[in-house]
């Protein structure tokens, strides 16, 4: 009897675990990546558990003991949130017994818990709720942190919190989670409205391309064009002189693995003044354009190496790299 006792448990704890496994898997996403949810247990031990369950108590460390131990913690740090894995500096593993009284509580496997000992627990800060709500309220109360701090949740995947909370990671995997047809228990309704309360961006390349049309909205109004250098940065940090070239080509399909605009896209940036020629192309054509003016004044195109015009543009230069120069008395090539 003594040496099955574990036995005896590890039906319950393989349907927890797979319980858990589920819900993750739905939670971000990858609900194929789950290949049974079910399965049979023929139990004919059910009679024996109670008996086991008073057996435990004596071949173990008692509950008393360990509740001194959990208080002891509570005293020290003021609360019990607690790691499932920690273990006491004496070596009583902790963080396996609180959550084995929660599981008690919520019937998922046998044990005693009578109402005095419930009210100790309460006693000293115990949580009842399971594993993945606390692990929503640790997150969701780092990301109000975040908001409170920053002014927003535009989160890189990356970023880790101060406190170790991989927030990047956790705000990636909701996106995810999101967006599956299955959101799983994790991510319900309820939770989704609390984040878009803090503003939340479940698509993140729509939101990035908004902010740099909107800088870039901002760039014409002072400027009046979109003849924006390649390395220009706003005072914020966005790139959109780059942004702009890499518009050109998602426009053409030329931009690998991007998606091309849609007529809505192209539609407002025609409305700020749009060049959709490439760089080269544009230069080119504004040379052109320059050495036609200086035909018109001179009647050839025979341009010193040195020349520049008025506003600055080396016409004898880039005819030397562009053209042959060549005059005829009837036209301009």
């Amino acid at each position: 009897m003594v040496n099955n006792i574990e036995n005896l448990y590890s039906v319950a704890a393989i349907q927890q675990e797979m319980t858990d496994a589920i819900n993750y898997y739905r939670g971000i996403g990858q609900p194929d990546r789950i290949v049974n949810e079910t399965f049979t247990i023929t139990d004919e031990t059910r009679d024996s558990k109670q008996l086991f369950c008073e057996l435990e108590e004596t071949l173990s460390a008692s509950w008393d003991s360990m509740y001194l131990l959990a208080k002891d913690y509570y005293d020290k740090h003021h609360n019990l949130e607690i790691e499932r894995r920690y273990m006491t500096p004496e070596g009583y593993a902790l963080g396996s017994w609180l959550n084995t009284q929660r599981r008690v509580r919520s019937g998922k496997i046998c044990g005693i818990l009578t109402e005095e000992r419930i009210r100790k627990l309460d006693a000293i800060g115990m949580d009842w709720r399971g594993k993945y709500d606390l692990a929503w309220d640790k997150y969701y109360n780092a990301l109000c942190k975040y908001k409170y701090e920053f002014g927003n949740i535009d989160i890189k995947a990356n970023y880790v919190t101060p406190d170790g909370i991989e927030l990047g990671a956790w705000i990636s995997n909701l996106r995810t989670a999101k967006n599956s047809r299955r959101r799983g228990y994790y991510l319900t309704d309820e939770r989704i409205a609390m984040l878009d309360k803090l503003g939340m961006i479940w698509d993140k390349l729509d939101y990035q391309w908004e902010k740099n049309y909107h800088a870039c909205v901002e760039y014409y109004k002072e400027h009046r064009s979109l003849d924006i250098p390649a390395h220009y940065a706003t005072k914020d940090g966005l790139r959109i002189g780059a942004w702009i070239r890499r518009m050109r080509k998602a426009r053409d399909g030329r931009l690998k693995g991007a998606q091309p605009l849609t007529q809505d896209q192209i539609r407002r940036l025609d409305a700020i003044g749009m060049d959709w020629q490439d760089s080269f192309t544009q230069r080119w054509e504004y040379g052109y354009a320059k050495a036609k003016e200086y035909y018109a004044q001179h009647s050839n195109i025979d341009v010193p190496a040195t020349y520049v015009t008025e506003d600055g543009f080396p016409l004898g230069k880039w005819l030397k790299g562009h053209v042959q120069i060549t005059t005829k008395r009837d036209g301009f090539l």
